[in-house]
């Protein structure tokens, strides 16, 4: 696990873009390979600014496969934020949803709302989050919505992971 986070702490301080989604793997990264590109300028799959998933909206099991978590479990969410958009006037933050993917209704009553409210720079955020109880308590297909809205330049990055919720 020490080994794991030295890696993404190299890999964000190499990269210029903005968000990643790192835990769960966010939709796009090629085999679930973390390390795709990432460490690139303005890399492509940290830089998605198109609600509500930045324009990956159907997701590829071959691709991505689903992260299997039990009903009330906390899970560690590790966001990498590899440009820092903190002023004293306008707070940037972190926005974390989470949608059932048939009805797309939310699965969480109030996102969870991260404020970046210091100028930590580039780095690796984590966040834990205590995975819902979906309303039909079955089994469900979901997905985590993680948005980075950097108020400086009035811009919005999306990432999202797909989830299976198990009961």
């Amino acid at each position: 696990m020490m080994n794991l986070i030295i890696v993404f702490s190299v890999l964000a301080s190499l990269c210029s873009a903005h968000l990643c989604l790192i835990n769960p793997v966010q939709r796009g990264f090629a085999g679930n390979s973390i390390t795709v590109g990432i460490n690139a300028p303005l890399a492509v799959d940290c830089a998605l600014t198109m609600s509500a998933c930045g324009g990956r909206d159907t997701p590829d099991p071959y691709i991505n496969p689903a992260n299997h978590y039990l009903k009330n479990t906390t899970i560690s969410l590790f966001i990498l934020k590899n440009e820092d958009h903190y002023t004293d006037k306008a707070i940037s933050y972190i926005k974390i949803s989470m949608f059932d993917r048939t009805t797309m209704a939310p699965l969480i009553a109030m996102p969870i709302i991260y404020e970046d409210l210091s100028p930590t720079g580039p780095g690796i955020i984590y966040i834990p989050f205590t995975v819902p109880t979906p309303p039909t308590g079955a089994l469900t297909d979901a997905y985590l919505q993680v948005e980075y809205h950097a108020n400086d330049v009035d811009l919005v990055f999306y990432q999202c992971a797909d989830v299976v919720i198990h009961v």
